[in-house]
């Protein structure tokens, strides 16, 4: 029987969103609540949300997106870097137990860039990379119709890839230590939080260009290892940062791959039209990607 409804999840550190959702990538009845750090608090808030929508809803399976690590064949959390208390928790096995539905768990990133890949601008656009420029920096891939996965099924980690910035109008130093704890991943300057700490405001608060800029090219390298490594079809950006007031950092990378790449294929650059409720989306084409 062809499903009718699924049900995305998205579990941010502050935040939790829930809504029931479409095959075409509508979503209706979206609620939003505060996140427990107490874990089972948190579970038996979502499962008794997910229980209303199953009464107004033929709600056939739940998908879910969350920042961390995520072993997905297991439905693991292993630990959420904003989350402190949700460590090596089956939240996929837990709520299914409570609900009586099949339940999908997989790395916001993972679920953003298949949201992209089912409903956006870029949809059946193979290889597909999503970037998020927000409180910190991730990504998501998509490869032959299916999400990218390294060995194990450990997402990787673009943010933390090991980058030399270039920084003249912000804090000068010759090595930015990441949440990580290592130095100089991409993450550690030109995230929102990096941001902050580096040009003394908050990125919404931002106006100079020249700053927009610096940050827009320390980005780009970062992108073109991407690029080269991946040769994808399109690179589409996200996040808050990219969305508010870095709405050109995109401009910037599509003109520094312009000059550099010489040999492979050179993506299109995109932002996404699916705004901030991209990983809710995917949290819905996630349950559909699995149920099919």
């Amino acid at each position: 029987m062809e499903m009718r409804y699924v049900v995305g999840i998205d579990i941010g550190a502050t935040k939790t969103s829930i809504a029931a959702g479409d095959r075409k990538g509508k979503l209706f009845d979206t609620l939003t609540i505060k996140t427990s750090q107490d874990i089972k608090r948190a579970l038996r808030d979502i499962v008794e949300i997910v229980s209303k929508l199953k009464e107004r809803y033929d709600i056939d399976a739940v998908g879910i997106g969350c920042a961390g690590t995520i072993d997905p064949i297991k439905g693991l959390l292993v630990h959420s870097p904003n989350l402190k208390q949700w460590k090596n928790v089956k939240i996929a096995n837990i709520i299914s137990s409570k609900i009586s539905l099949p339940v999908y768990i997989d790395n916001d990133c993972n679920v953003a860039v298949l949201a992209e890949y089912m409903f956006g601008e870029s949809k059946g656009n193979d290889p597909l990379v999503y970037i998020t420029i927000s409180t910190g920096i991730g990504a998501g891939m998509i490869k032959s119709g299916e999400i990218y996965r390294g060995y194990r099924n450990i997402h990787q980690e673009a943010g933390h890839q090991i980058i030399h910035p270039v920084i003249k109008y912000g804090k000068k130093r010759r090595f930015y230590k990441c949440g990580c704890g290592n130095y100089n991943c991409l993450e550690s300057f030109a995230s929102g939080r990096a941001i902050k700490k580096i040009y003394g405001k908050k990125p919404e608060r931002i106006k100079d260009e020249r700053i927009w800029k610096e940050i827009a090219m320390n980005i780009a390298a970062g992108v073109y290892n991407i690029a080269v490594l991946y040769a994808p079809q399109t690179i589409v950006f996200g996040g808050s940062v990219v969305l508010g007031n870095g709405k050109k950092i995109p401009y910037w990378v599509k003109r520094f791959l312009k000059s550099r790449m010489k040999i492979i294929h050179r993506p299109e650059i995109r932002v996404t039209q699916l705004g901030k409720e991209i990983v809710l989306l995917g949290a819905t084409a996630l349950a559909y990607f699995n149920k099919k």
